[in-house]
C-alpha cells in the first residue's frame, strides 16, 4: 500500500474541512501464530492466528468474532477472504462474516452472510437474518474468494468475486427485512477449524451502480454514494468527494485510513469530473456520472472508483470511506 503525498492529501482537503475523521478499518491478520488478535472481541466460539490467516478453533459450530471500532453502525460494506481448507473435511466448509451483531443481545436483528462449500470448492453463499436463511444463491465456484456485504437500513444483499481480481460479478437479490435495523458490530464467522478468513475491510460509506445503468462505450455511467452525514443524530450538509483510479491497491492517507484505490494518473485527472457535493437531508445521495468515449478500443478497461465525505466533530480524520466499486467497459 503507497502512501499518497502530504500536497495531494490537502488539496483534496483544504477546500472543504479543517479536520478529517475516519470510519474505514481493514485486517490482513499479520500476527504471531496464537489466540491472540488484536483489535477483536471473542463473542461466541474461540480464535487464532495461523500463518497469517484467521481461523477459528473448532470449538463451536457457529462463532463469531467482533471488531472493536465497529461499535454502533448499521449501514455499511464488509468485506471477507475466504479459503477453501486444504486438508480439511468432505462435510460443508462455510465462512464469512457477521453484521449488527449486538453482543450479549445477539438475536435482536442480526445479519450473517457466507460462503458455504459443495464438491470441495465454494459453490453457495447464504444471507442470514436472525438465522433465518433469507437468500440461498448458487455463486461463481471458488475456492478462494471474496465476499462482499452490503447493509443498508432494512435491506442486504452480496456480491462475490471469484477470481480475486476486484471485480464482484455476481450480485444477490435484496433482501427486505422486516425487523428494525437496529446498530450493531461487524466481524466473521466461519463454521469448523478448517476454514481460513483473510483481508476484512469494512467501509461506512457505499458505493454502487445507479439502477440499470451499464459501463458501456460511448454512454454515460452512474454511480450513487450514500453515506452518513456529519453530526450523528443532529444531521449537517456533509462534503464529499469521488475518485476514478485504473487499481485498488490502497493509498495509505494516515497510519489508520486508507483509500481503496491506486495512485496514478488517471485519480489525479479525475478530479476534473466533478465528482464533489454536499449530502443533506434532501439530496443524501452523491452522483458520479463517467462520460465514457464511444471508441469500441476502451471495452474491457477495468477501473475503480471510490468516494469519501469529510467531518469536522471526528478528532483527525477522514469521514466516511467507501467501499472501491470495480468495473469493466463493455461495447
Amino acid at each position: 500500500m503507497r502512501s499518497l503525498p502530504t500536497y495531494l492529501v490537502l488539496s483534496f482537503v483544504l477546500p472543504f474541512a479543517s479536520t478529517l475523521p475516519s470510519q474505514n478499518h481493514q485486517d490482513a491478520f499479520t500476527y504471531p501464530d496464537g489466540p491472540n488478535v488484536p483489535g477483536w472481541s471473542q463473542q461466541v466460539g474461540a480464535w487464532k492466528i495461523e500463518k497469517g490467516r484467521l481461523m477459528s478453533t473448532g470449538s463451536t459450530s457457529l462463532p463469531f468474532l467482533t471488531h472493536d471500532k465497529t461499535a454502533g453502525n448499521k449501514d455499511c460494506v464488509v468485506d471477507i477472504e475466504v479459503i477453501y481448507p486444504v486438508n480439511g473435511p468432505v462435510s460443508v466448509n462455510s465462512g464469512g462474516v457477521c453484521i449488527r451483531y449486538p453482543g450479549a443481545n445477539a438475536g435482536n436483528d442480526f445479519i450473517i452472510a457466507k460462503f458455504n462449500s459443495a464438491n470441495n470448492r465454494f459453490e453457495y453463499a447464504i444471507l442470514y437474518k436472525n438465522f433465518v436463511n433469507t437468500i440461498f444463491d448458487a455463486v461463481p465456484p471458488t475456492v478462494h474468494g471474496v465476499l462482499r456485504t452490503f447493509v443498508r437500513g432494512k435491506t442486504t444483499w452480496f456480491e462475490v468475486d471469484a477470481d480475486m481480481d476486484g471485480i464482484f460479478e455476481y450480485k444477490s437479490a435484496v433482501a427486505i427485512d422486516s425487523l428494525a435495523d437496529s446498530p450493531g458490530l461487524a466481524g466473521v464467522t466461519a463454521n469448523n477449524r478448517y476454514v481460513q478468513l483473510d483481508n476484512w475491510k469494512f467501509y461506512e460509506g457505499q458505493l454502487t451502480p445507479a439502477p440499470k445503468s451499464e459501463p458501456k462505450v460511448g454512454t454515460t455511467y452512474t454511480m450513487e454514494f450514500e453515506a452518513p452525514a456529519n453530526g450523528g443524530s443532529n444531521p449537517r450538509d456533509t462534503p464529499w468527494l469521488g475518485l476514478l483510479s485504473t487499481g485498488n491497491d490502497g493509498i495509505r492517507l494516515t497510519p489508520d485510513v486508507w483509500l481503496p484505490l491506486k495512485l496514478d494518473t488517471l485519480i489525479l485527472s479525475s478530479v476534473a469530473f466533478g465528482w464533489l457535493g454536499t449530502l443533506t437531508t434532501k439530496t443524501p445521495k452523491g452522483i458520479m456520472a463517467l462520460p465514457i468515449p464511444n471508441d469500441p478500443s476502451f471495452a474491457g478497461l477495468k477501473l475503480w472508483a471510490a468516494a469519501f465525505t469529510f467531518g469536522s466533530t471526528r478528532p483527525g480524520g477522514f469521514g466516511a470511506i467507501s467501499n472501491p466499486h470495480g468495473f469493466v467497459l463493455t461495447k
